[in-house]
């Protein structure tokens, strides 16, 4: 088969819960299906970056799929360790699950930049209020902030995930059990035909395009949208 077959294709993966769309453009097939490794350039991404990146995705979409626009910051007043930040963490869900059943959530435990002090990060709905946060958690202070958009959510989600290479905790993130799992769509086409499909999809309510870094060098593009147009006539 030529190895110029599928230079003029393109694989797009559209995952319309998130409002994120990823352009894959394969340089050969191998048994009729993608050669994705020679588009990795020569720059290799290590098993932990490309874990990273994976991770910072995934919880990511999920934020954004379920619009969790609460994104809160709960810190401890006395020194703590790993150990005991995470196993107040799982109190704090259990808690959490039976004044909220049903609401989905994202958690992250890292340490501050200055002073080395544990503190934990989460998005939830804002239907959850930061009254109702307060009488969950009093070991300490909390900074509750609104993200309305899913622009600023995925923007909230990035910044949970700043230290995803140094996790203080064995898991780099918890999410919960309950939400909407953002599902793929995938399509190929031509090259051509791209831009009148992105803008399909999105309803022309594009952001910006993120150009992938080394860690996600088999990407070419990926586009980002307000979740809930894809499929609406």
């Amino acid at each position: 088969m030529d190895d110029n077959f599928h230079d003029n294709k393109v694989i797009v993966c559209v995952y319309p819960e998130a409002g994120r769309l990823v352009v894959q453009r394969p340089h050969r097939c191998r048994d009729g299906l993608p050669d994705t490794d020679s588009y990795r350039g020569r720059y290799r991404a290590s098993t932990r970056e490309v874990a990273c990146s994976r991770a910072r995705t995934h919880m990511s979409d999920f934020a954004v799929a379920n619009h969790l626009d609460a994104f809160v910051t709960l810190s401890y007043r006395n020194e703590m360790t790993a150990g005991q930040a995470e196993h107040e963490l799982r109190k704090l869900m259990k808690r959490f699950r039976r004044h909220c059943p049903g609401q989905p959530w994202v958690a992250v435990t890292e340490r501050g930049a200055k002073n080395s002090r544990l503190h934990h990060h989460m998005m939830f709905s804002s239907a959850v209020t930061r009254k109702e946060v307060v009488s969950l958690w009093d070991l300490g202070y909390i900074r509750y902030g609104f993200r309305p958009t899913a622009k600023d959510i995925r923007a909230s989600a990035y910044y949970m995930a700043k230290r995803f290479d140094r996790p203080v905790t064995y898991h780099r993130y918890q999410i919960s059990r309950h939400g909407i799992r953002p599902q793929v769509q995938r399509f190929e086409m031509d090259v051509d035909d791209l831009e009148s499909f992105i803008d399909s999809v999105s309803n022309g309510d594009r952001e910006r395009p993120w150009y992938p870094t080394h860690d996600q060098p088999w990407f070419d593009k990926i586009e980002f949208w307000e979740p809930g147009h894809f499929g609406q006539e």
